[in-house]
């Protein structure tokens, strides 16, 4: 076996960086969204500046998670098990719960997005959204419950498997301590070799 070259070592760095960095996103996404469900804990201004601060948090989450998505909307319509649909599914019921809530929640603002746009804000809220945001945010919590990620971590008892491997260094590491890596189900599992 002989050292990594140059090469090997970018190539490993690469996954390393970005499953660090989509887990720390993952973090923050956790966290802002259990603080956005308590204005009175946060306040309206805070609560508002944060749900801003979320929309780039989301749209982050999308563009790392872009090639999962396309490689799952291209099978959609292939022959899958009835599982890998419904996952498919719930991901689609969040994404439009988590872009109503967005949506809405801009329509409504009137500290964050009248103070970005130099305007003042309406002296009466539109209740139509503020509704439909009130609807949608315990529904949008109610969906992140059955994420499939989450689902398969604990049925296959190995919570936070992506943290494990990050931990661990990756497959490149398990392949040096002379572990063969078998992914199966999106997990990684470590088998003797």
């Amino acid at each position: 076996m002989g050292t990594p070259g140059v090469a090997e070592a970018s190539q490993s760095a690469k996954p390393q960086w970005r499953l660090k960095t989509t887990f720390w996103l993952d973090v923050a996404l956790l966290v802002s969204i259990a603080a956005l469900q308590t204005v009175s804990f946060t306040g309206l201004v805070i609560h508002e500046w944060l749900g801003l601060a979320v929309v780039g948090m989301v749209f982050g989450h999308l563009l790392f998670s872009w090639s999962w998505i396309a490689s799952l909307s291209r099978r959609l319509f292939a022959v899958q098990s009835a599982r890998a649909r419904v996952n498919y599914l719930l991901n689609l019921s969040l994404f439009a719960a988590v872009t109503a809530v967005i949506f809405s929640g801009i329509l409504i603002s009137q500290k964050a997005v009248p103070a970005l746009l130099g305007t003042k804000a309406a002296p009466a809220m539109d209740w139509r959204w503020d509704y439909l945001h009130n609807l949608f945010s315990p529904f949008l919590v109610s969906i992140a419950r059955f994420n499939p990620t989450a689902f398969q971590a604990v049925r296959f008892q190995q919570p936070v498997p992506r943290l494990r491997q990050w931990k661990d260094g990756g497959i490149q590491a398990k392949r040096a301590r002379g572990l063969r890596p078998e992914v199966s189900r999106d997990l990684v599992h470590e088998v003797s070799v």
